[in-house]
């Protein structure tokens, strides 16, 4: 009977500890702080990680590695949020400069790269293919003052259509 009552004592308090979403905090010999998910000491699950340069992200881990669709903010102002992938950002997201620019698309390899829209905060605006944080490829370029290039861009350059 006791051990039938030590079991169920168990599995109850197990219950209770996955249910809260017990989070753990670590402090790292650098000065950076984690608290969120984590096994073995390792971050796995939701967490925030704030650097000692106040570099903050806040999202999942999986064995350590940013994981998943996450926001990260950069202490000199920079905000990204969407997907990273073994602690690389990749897949659809959206990078925001403290000068205003700001772009919405996808990411590979941790660069603007594939399908997307980037916007300056002079009211100018392309929307297109991107390779390595560059407009290149198919494309249109729309000018605060209404003039459009559409066509083949190589590199941030319009080559033609």
């Amino acid at each position: 009977m006791k051990s039938k009552l030590l079991f169920i004592s168990i599995i109850v308090f197990a219950a209770a500890f996955i249910a809260t979403g017990c989070k753990s905090t670590i402090d790292y010999p650098s000065g950076d702080k984690y608290i969120g998910a984590a096994s073995k000491g390792v971050r796995d699950g939701n967490g925030e990680y704030t650097w000692k340069s106040g570099d903050r992200y806040i999202g999942p881990y999986k064995s350590g590695l940013r994981e998943g669709e996450g926001t990260y903010y950069w202490a000199k102002g920079d905000v990204y949020k969407g997907f990273y992938k073994t602690n690389i950002k990749d897949g659809k997201g959206t990078y925001t400069w403290p000068s205003g620019d700001k772009y919405e698309g996808e990411f590979k390899d941790g660069k603007m790269n594939g399908q997307g829209t980037y916007y300056w905060k002079s009211g100018d605006k392309y929307t297109g293919e991107f390779k390595n944080d560059m407009r290149d490829g198919k494309g249109v370029m729309i000018y605060a003052d209404g003039k459009t290039q559409q066509g083949t861009f190589k590199e941030n350059v319009f080559v033609g259509e």
